[in-house]
């Protein structure tokens, strides 16, 4: 968010930077005998005129509680910032304990980088039970989402979706399944071509705690 604050502030301070130089600076310049030129320039005088801008009175002039305000929102946008990546790391951190090193030493390091202008990337990985494992978090203004990338040889295809109208929809055309957890299935969409084989791998204390805890936190009005 904080990234957003300060590019509409660029954006902003640009516009007005522009439109000082159009109509403050450039109508002062003498003539230059060119004819085109010259009649730009005369245009400019005339509209800077209308506007009654000069080096005196500019764009910029009673914008001072604009200003202010933009401060405040930037002030804002830093501490959720702040707040948000403190939550996303805890939220991995608790996947990350679960994760080992490749010399065995278990707990692997949780990291977190920008995407674009507001979406924030936490990922953690590491083996678990011999299996190369990622998790990672986005976070952005718009879209959410766990992603939980785990190395295996299942022998059953599984799919997952945070419930919601869509998703609902897409169950409704396939084969939606139930794992048993009332909390869980509240909040996810399961679908695959083995119950019972899905339904015991959900109930790995891992996965039913780690990623309901995930769902239910991410369910907090922000």
């Amino acid at each position: 968010m904080t990234r957003l604050v300060l590019l509409i502030g660029a954006v902003w301070g640009g516009s007005l930077t522009l439109v000082w130089l159009v109509f403050c600076i450039l109508p002062t310049t003498p003539d230059t005998g060119i004819a085109n030129l010259d009649g730009i320039v005369h245009t400019l005088r005339i509209f800077a005129a209308i506007n009654r801008y000069d080096r005196v009175r500019t764009p910029f002039d009673g914008l001072g509680g604009v200003i202010q305000l933009w401060f405040v929102a930037l002030a804002v946008a830093v501490v959720m910032d702040r707040y948000g990546k403190a939550k996303r790391r805890e939220v991995v951190s608790a996947f990350a304990s679960h994760l080992s090193l490749e010399n065995g030493q278990v707990g692997c390091t949780v990291s977190q980088s920008w995407e674009g202008i507001d979406s924030l990337l936490t990922i953690t990985s590491g083996t678990f039970h011999g299996r190369c494992t990622t998790v990672l978090v986005s976070q952005a203004s718009r879209v959410s989402y766990l992603r939980f990338d785990i190395a295996c040889r299942a022998l059953f295809a599984l799919d997952i979706r945070k419930r919601n109208i869509v998703s609902e929809a897409l169950a409704w055309a396939g084969a939606p399944l139930e794992t048993g957890d009332e909390a869980l299935d509240k909040a996810v969409v399961f679908q695959g071509d083995d119950v019972a084989a899905i339904r015991r791998w959900a109930a790995n204390p891992m996965f039913a705690s780690k990623y309901s805890r995930y769902l239910k936190h991410m369910a907090q009005p922000r």
